[in-house]
């Protein structure tokens, strides 16, 4: 039967569980607050799903500044609406986007507009 102690919360965040001591852990912390129990890839500091997403994330934004390119810097220019509704049009003709990504780049490009 396992023994349990108490700890107090330095040691807890600075020693790893027993169990998980043995591997390098992710160093993402989950919604829950708890650290994610994923070995970390060699020579990185998060595990194989979080690294990608976080790439993803990388790469979504790059592709979002790539298409949206000036419009939402102020003030609003017609010209530069009409450049990024064609590039996105244009991306998801070639599949470049999604469905779902072109519409919340439209959203995001309405929100943009005066009222």
């Amino acid at each position: 039967m396992p023994e349990f102690r108490e700890d107090s919360g330095n040691e807890q965040a600075q020693e790893p569980e027993p169990k998980y001591a043995y591997y390098r852990r992710c160093s993402r912390v989950r919604k829950n607050g708890e650290r994610c129990k994923g070995p970390a890839m060699k020579g990185e500091v998060l595990c194989y799903s979080h690294f990608n997403e976080a790439e993803l994330a990388q790469f979504r934004d790059r592709q979002r500044r790539e298409l949206l390119g000036n419009v939402l810097a102020q003030p609003i220019n017609r010209l530069e609406v009409n450049r990024a509704l064609e590039r996105i049009n244009w991306a998801l003709m070639q599949g470049r986007i999604d469905p779902k990504t072109a519409g919340s780049l439209l959203v995001e490009i309405r929100d943009s507009l005066p009222r």
